[in-house]
């Protein structure tokens, strides 16, 4: 049951347990608390639970974001389910255009899989940390190629730290010099 409640010039329609309100003059939410100070305020123990009652593997569920000033939405954090009894993954869609299109499936750009694996570019890390692009991820050039740029740059607010390449079968790290080649059992430093 609710009740409708004016106070101090504010029409509130609050539950008899007083830990659920809508404010009608601010339009904010309170669950646990009677004094939201946000569009919704939850306070308790238990937290929030977001499901979607279906049984099919890739049906998702989650989080949805945008800022513009109609209502479309470029970016989420969606639990996909994968397997049996509700597991799956937790990703992040991210949606880039400059169009009114919302963001879906096809927007992922980082996942973390059932199994603790992180993919970034992928949805199925195989490894703990899975980086894959079309194109090259940085864009450092590479100082002992200068067609080739680093697949990872490390920096800080000094500058860069360093840089890492795959090519080759070869591991290059460009600052201290690292070079290894899995080209046979030889390694050289530079």
């Amino acid at each position: 049951q609710f009740v409708l409640q004016h106070n101090d010039g504010e029409t509130e329609f609050i539950n008899r347990r007083g830990d659920l309100i809508l404010s009608a003059s601010t339009g904010r939410v309170g669950i646990g608390t009677n004094d939201p100070d946000s569009n919704l305020y939850v306070l308790g123990d238990s937290g929030i639970r977001i499901r979607k009652d279906a049984t099919a593997a890739d049906n998702s569920t989650g989080i949805r974001m945008g800022v513009h000033d109609s209502d479309i939405i470029k970016s989420a954090i969606q639990f996909v389910r994968k397997g049996s009894n509700g597991t799956g993954d937790l990703q992040f869609w991210v949606d880039s255009t400059t169009d009114t299109n919302d963001v879906g499936s096809g927007d992922v750009k980082m996942t973390i899989s059932g199994s603790g694996n992180i993919g970034i570019g992928t949805t199925s890390p195989e490894s703990t940390l899975t980086l894959k692009s079309s194109n090259t991820i940085g864009s450092e050039t590479n100082p002992h190629n200068a067609a080739k740029a680093s697949i990872l740059t490390l920096t800080s607010s000094a500058g860069v730290l360093g840089q890492l390449s795959f090519d080759n079968n070869e591991i290059r790290q460009y600052g201290s010099n690292l070079y290894m080649s899995a080209i046979g059992n030889d390694a050289e430093q530079y």
